[in-house]
């Protein structure tokens, strides 16, 4: 118990001398800082204009709350001018004479829908458009059905003004239902109008200390490499050596998880620390497990070849800033061969 105290307190000692591995972690800290800090307060929204020559629908749009941040122009040139110029994503022309258009069952050519034809924000802004109008013309439009029906008689203007209290009272007494669409977050504090940039670098930072973990367990395999080519530890018993090739890999490895650790607690990617804690010493013995695996089945050369190809696969397959799988299904299984995935897993 002594001896590997022993072993564990000269190998401490000279993995922190080491200024490459210090420079590592100290990139590994600063790096998620810093985008902490880049990130914080700011914000996004995706803009889209509208021509349309009625104040109701014009209030409703300019107040909405959500991504899409809707902004008026008085004529079709200005908008299409603001689209070219992506000073919005896309736009919308509502006819003048929407509401009788409607009224007539006209459903062609009532709202004309300008945008570039690589640009999908339209997916989403058609939903809030069409909603936003059918939510302040549906009375009309039930008024005007409730006259021209037959079996309604003698219909007058106290009827009208009733027919519209009753049609307000049903709609927001939850006796009937609808769909809202809101882009909602844990931080949410009243505003919709943005989104947090930060929400999602949150992957992107765990992938690179994750990344940066598994980078310096492999150069504890390279430092008993080292070591054992220059008969380091000749002295050392062979039944003992497997242990202390061990400690040689888990050292450095247990550094670099209690650095990402307080990477993320500092830069405040954890919502809840105990589980991150969980997370990377479960995923720090896993790439102790396969550091030390690897090192026992190739050889000093294999081995060093085989790094930058763990560290580009772990950049391009694993799923940090973008997810292949996504658009190439089977890069799924590809995935499953470099260690930062599972951390996304644990």
């Amino acid at each position: 118990m002594k001896k590997t105290i022993t072993w564990c307190r000269i190998l401490t000692k000279r993995q922190l001398k080491r200024p490459s591995l210090i420079a590592v972690l100290l990139c590994m800290v600063v790096l998620a800082i810093t985008m902490r800090i880049l990130s914080k307060d700011v914000t996004a929204s995706i803009s889209v204009g509208f021509v349309t020559t009625d104040k109701s629908i014009e209030e409703t749009l300019l107040k909405h709350e959500g991504l899409l941040h809707f902004e008026k122009y008085d004529t079709k040139d200005k908008l299409l001018a603001a689209i070219t110029s992506s000073d919005v994503q896309c736009g919308y022309v509502l006819k003048d004479d929407l509401y009788d258009s409607l009224i007539k069952g006209e459903n062609k050519k009532i709202i004309e829908l300008i945008e570039t034809p690589e640009n999908i924000v339209s997916l989403l802004s058609n939903l809030v458009m069409i909603g936003t109008i059918m939510d302040i013309s549906a009375c009309n439009l039930l008024v005007d059905d409730v006259l021209n029906q037959d079996f309604f008689v003698n219909v007058d203007e106290d009827d009208i003004i009733k027919l519209r209290e009753y049609y307000e009272k049903y709609s927001t007494n939850s006796s009937t239902f609808s769909f809202d669409y809101n882009a909602l977050y844990e931080d949410y504090t009243g505003s919709k109008a943005t989104i947090n940039i930060f929400e999602y670098l949150v992957t992107p930072v765990r992938g690179i200390v994750a990344i940066f973990v598994f980078i310096i367990a492999l150069t504890g395999g390279l430092s008993w490499f080292k070591d054992k080519n220059s008969n380091t530890y000749a002295n050392i018993p062979l039944t003992k050596r497997p242990f202390l090739k061990l400690l040689i890999i888990s050292i450095p490895t247990i550094i670099a998880m209690v650095a990402g650790s307080l990477s993320l607690l500092v830069a405040g990617i954890c919502n809840n620390y105990l589980y991150e804690l969980f997370t990377m010493l479960a995923y720090g013995i896993l790439c102790i497990i396969v550091t030390y695996a690897l090192s026992s089945v190739t050889n000093e050369h294999i081995y060093c070849g085989l790094i930058p190809v763990f560290i580009l696969g772990s950049i391009i397959c694993c799923p940090i800033f973008f997810n292949l799988a996504n658009i190439i299904p089977p890069m799924k299984y590809l995935q499953n061969l470099f260690l930062p995935t599972y951390y996304f897993m644990f």
